[in-house]
């Protein structure tokens, strides 16, 4: 779903304008709002955006100051700005910057809306070209012998550590990590030899038996940490990739360190 961001410091402008959104195009944009550049920023640095509808002329760091920080960050991300009829100044350093479009603020919601259906079209078509761009550079750093700085894989491989729980699809793997999602699936291949989803199912089973044998944790607990709704979905992922059901791994592992327990009772007498 594409996201979009709404910055005013005017809470009633922004709201409204999220309100519309949410209400008219529910099924295209996921909405977020900001009342300043910080909040704005921060939303940027935790969410993938993919177009900014923001007011230029904000108390402390304007719109311009927000949009160099997001592009920083987020390059394919469009800007759409709302300006009063005095912002003009502002308006001109702000086409410099090659921004999508600007609007007065009392134009219908119907012309901001169709401003930013066509900021989010460029969006994809910069996202596009960064991917292609990137494979590129990827593809020739090889030929040259260059390894990259940090294999995607090993992107890949931190981001799913760190997301056990949460959703690892492909898709929403390559878009927190700023991928084409056939693209990042290609590329693992290729540097990896095997699947993803592969590596996900035993990156989960490895956690499930370190959390079984390391914790007093419950079986639905540790199902829930590794993003399983349910104690008998995960009870039978586990059994699938273990041979044993959670419970039994546990009880087997008991059994196990109580006999080697024993032995060295047994070797010290």
């Amino acid at each position: 779903m594409n996201r979009l961001l709404i910055v005013d410091d005017e809470s009633i402008i922004a709201d409204g304008l999220v309100q519309l959104f949410r209400s008219k195009h529910h099924e295209k944009w996921e909405v977020f709002a900001a009342y300043s550049a910080d909040e704005a920023a921060a939303i940027a640095g935790a969410t993938k955006i993919d177009v900014v509808l923001s007011d230029i002329r904000m108390p402390g760091k304007d719109g311009l100051h927000l949009l160099d920080e997001i592009a920083a960050r987020l390059p394919f991300c469009q800007f759409v700005f709302l300006t009063g009829y005095s912002d003009f100044q502002y308006i001109y350093t702000a086409v410099q910057k090659n921004i999508a479009g600007y609007l007065l603020k009392s134009e219908s919601f119907e012309t901001i809306a169709e401003a930013v259906e066509k900021a989010m079209r460029n969006a994809k078509e910069v996202y596009k070209s960064l991917n292609v761009a990137e494979g590129l550079l990827v593809r020739s750093s090889s030929i040259a012998g260059d390894e990259p700085k940090q294999p995607l894989a090993e992107k890949i491989h931190s981001y799913i550590s760190e997301n056990l729980a949460g959703d690892l699809s492909l898709g929403r793997i390559a878009e927190a990590l700023y991928f084409n999602p056939s693209y990042l699936s290609r590329m693992y291949k290729q540097e990896t030899g095997s699947n993803l989803s592969q590596y996900i199912q035993n990156a989960k089973t490895t956690e499930a038996m370190r959390l079984l044998s390391d914790t007093q944790l419950k079986i639905q607990e540790i199902g829930l940490l590794l993003g399983f709704e349910t104690p008998s979905y995960f009870t039978a992922f586990f059994k699938k990739m273990s041979g044993a059901s959670p419970q039994e791994f546990r009880e087997k592992l008991a059994c196990r360190r109580m006999n080697g327990a024993r032995g060295q009772q047994n070797i010290r007498k």
